[in-house]
């Protein structure tokens, strides 16, 4: 993966919009050594609006991510469909803050890489609950594999809840007193 590619040469930005195109596929995922995603087709489009010491870095990111079913262990399509703002601020002492979406340059910057931005984005994107059953995906569960973990778990009962020592619950009564 070209680390370069994702390089936005600041000298060269020109007042006004400037457009980047990028297709996200899995070795870009690999990069981050992310051995969650499967595949990936996700097409990225970055609009920055350049002013004198400010760029506003608008991402739209659409396709789909190939993902491990959480529940049944097979994989299934995720649609991706986000979009995201970035705020880069040029000024002459960058500042440290902790807000992620307001990145400081120097003016003596002349390179700034998206690539970790973009990988933040899709992230955020996906599905706390990844599995087959989230609205807008088609496969359901794999049932021979559903029906396997019933059968497996129908031997396991629930243990009873720990009784707790003695001694600590006649504090607890005397603080519950007073």
């Amino acid at each position: 993966m070209k680390l370069k590619e994702f390089d936005i040469e600041l000298s060269k930005l020109r007042n006004g919009t400037n457009r980047y195109e990028y297709s996200l596929g899995l070795p870009f995922f690999e990069s981050f050594e992310n051995n969650s995603i499967r595949a990936s087709r996700l097409q990225v489009v970055a609009e920055l609006d350049k002013g004198e010491t400010l760029i506003n870095v608008n991402f739209t990111v659409q396709g789909d991510l190939t993902l491990d079913c959480e529940k049944c262990l097979s994989n299934y399509p995720q649609q991706i469909n986000t979009a995201g703002l970035l705020v880069v601020k040029i000024t002459d002492e960058p500042a440290d803050t902790d807000d992620d979406d307001i990145i400081y340059l120097s003016r003596q910057d002349h390179l700034f890489n998206i690539r970790q931005h973009l990988y933040d984005y899709v992230m955020l994107a996906l599905p706390l609950a990844r599995n087959c059953g989230n609205p807008g995906n088609t496969p359901e569960c794999d049932k021979d594999t559903l029906k396997k973990l019933e059968e497996l778990s129908a031997g396991i009962t629930e243990d009873e809840p720990e009784k707790g020592d003695e001694r600590w619950d006649k504090l607890k009564d005397l603080f519950s007193n007073n």
